[in-house]
């Protein structure tokens, strides 16, 4: 596929409503999977969520990436609403932005917040565009607490208030793994330890991160016992499992994102297919820098075609 090709399929209203309409069949999913596993005891409907819990993480199996691609979903919905002025598309993004919010996941959530800021900023002398936007954000949040207080999803992920995990969550884990990862990348320089085998060479790592931090006891132990592999950031997974290769290769790629980002403001003013492209690349990435996001197979297709698309001018 060429990159003129990419920023054309991006562009389209075909593309839009593909992946709208996989949006909304991820959504529906997510809620029959939750409503299932909640209120009914035995046989699965389906039985390859038997093991999962009542929460929200829908046909990607995981509600981080099930926010990310919701948030992708609602970009690309606020990008042609700008552009042709209709109620419904703000309308229809109302759905998309409901199930990021009861996915429960912070770099989701922060990131729907920070495109939702970045379109209102742009678009900020649109008094019909701002008042809309927030309507559909005002009006996901109302839903996300009517579904939640019926009980559909889990009331020990969410409780009455979408955002409980950002009170309660503990980051101790995360910060723990990439302490260690960071040992790994800097004890194996030249090529990395290889891929998927952070478990085979944590001992070590952890045994430092432990001296230096002892108050992570609790995570590593966590960490060690779950056999973690992913360094749940895309720069230090490369660093981690290529050596200097691997922090090379990403480092052009974080180069690139970083110069795209002078345009993006006035191509996204001027509806530009390609500053679209560059920003759900972005969007990716950034998911990627606090979670393993980028390392699915299903988000590194959609990440390369993004960063085609996004070449075009």
């Amino acid at each position: 596929m060429s990159k003129e090709k990419a920023r054309h399929i991006i562009a389209s209203k075909y593309f839009l409503i593909i992946i709208t309409s996989a949006a909304y069949l991820y959504i529906l999913f997510s809620l029959l999977q939750a409503w299932d596993m909640r209120f009914f005891v035995g046989d699965r409907l389906f039985t390859f969520w038997t093991s999962q819990v009542a929460s929200f993480p829908g046909p990607l199996m995981q509600q981080n990436l099930e926010g990310l691609f919701l948030t992708l979903t609602t970009t690309i919905i606020l990008f042609h609403a700008a552009k042709q002025k209709e109620i419904f598309l703000f309308i229809v993004s109302v759905m998309p932005i409901m199930g990021v919010f009861l996915t429960n996941s912070r770099s989701s959530i922060l990131l729907l917040i920070l495109i939702s800021g970045l379109f209102l900023f742009i678009h900020r002398k649109e008094r019909f565009f701002i008042l809309a936007l927030i309507s559909s954000i005002a009006a996901a949040l109302f839903l996300t607490v009517i579904i939640n207080s019926i009980g559909i999803v889990g009331a020990d992920q969410l409780e009455v208030n979408p955002f409980n995990r950002f009170a309660t969550g503990n980051l101790s884990q995360r910060i723990a793994i990439w302490l260690m990862a960071i040992q790994l990348a800097y004890h194996h320089p030249l090529f990395g330890i290889g891929w998927m085998n952070m478990p085979a060479y944590s001992v070590d790592a952890s045994l430092i991160v432990l001296q230096n931090h002892p108050n992570l006891e609790t995570a590593i132990s966590d960490i060690s016992t779950g056999g973690n592999m992913w360094a749940h950031n895309i720069i230090l997974q490369f660093a981690m499992c290529a050596g200097f290769l691997g922090l090379s290769a990403i480092g052009m790629i974080t180069l690139y994102l970083l110069m795209q980002l002078r345009n993006i403001f006035d191509g996204l003013y001027k509806n530009q297919a390609s500053s679209l492209g560059i920003l759900l690349a972005l969007i990716i990435f950034l998911h990627g820098i606090v979670s393993v996001s980028i390392m699915s197979p299903f988000f590194m297709v959609l990440f390369a075609f993004f960063l085609a698309s996004g070449t075009v001018r």
